[in-house]
């Protein structure tokens, strides 16, 4: 566990976990974990609101190496049981126990710490997709919602176009779902 960024603004920060999945041994002594997790934090402290709250937030790097590089639509030994349900939808399934537990080791097993953190699993994938659990519980502060919430992302997805969106999912999935616990609300022309 490495220690990203502490608070320096209110009496705790708000805990972001980072780890990444499908990246073996060789990938994280290259140094491709350490940069996907760096791409992760610059996409969320440069637009706002994290941008005039990042003095608030307390952010970890969680390194777990697998035994497989990739992710993708099978099931391979990566360190959390990673993969994309399908090519038809944008789901993505894992082992969240494990990411919870991963995620409360990092947070010293503080329970109050873990009530309200998020945990943001990056995927060795190119591929669209991307996921939010949110394990709210009833209590409700300053009409926001509490729990744990879990952000899947693939660390370098793209759409048909070719067009890089990772920036994008960190917003919608990490900042929009995990931390401001909003649902997804859509409009088609």
């Amino acid at each position: 566990v490495y220690v990203i960024q502490e608070h320096t603004k209110g009496s705790s920060g708000f805990p972001i976990v980072i780890m990444a999945d499908g990246y073996s041994q060789s990938d994280i002594d290259k140094g491709e974990y350490k940069k996907v997790v760096n791409n992760a934090v610059t996409a969320m402290l440069k637009q706002k609101p994290l941008k005039d709250l990042a003095e608030y937030l307390d952010i970890y790097e969680v390194v777990v190496a697998s035994e497989h590089s990739g992710i993708d639509y099978s099931k391979h030994e990566t360190a959390f049981k990673t993969y994309l349900e399908s090519k038809q939808n944008t789901n993505v399934c894992g082992d969240s126990i494990k990411i919870s537990n991963f995620t409360y080791g990092a947070l010293r097993q503080d329970s109050e710490r873990m009530h309200n953190a998020l945990s943001i699993v990056l995927l060795n994938s190119a591929d669209y997709a991307g996921v939010t659990l949110m394990a709210l519980d009833t209590a409700v502060v300053d009409t926001i919602p509490q729990g744990w919430s879990l952000a899947y992302i693939p660390a370098y997805a793209t759409v048909s176009n070719g067009d890089n969106v990772f920036e994008d999912l960190i917003m919608h999935e990490a900042v929009g779902h995990g931390i401001g616990k909003l649902a997804d609300e859509y409009w088609y022309e």
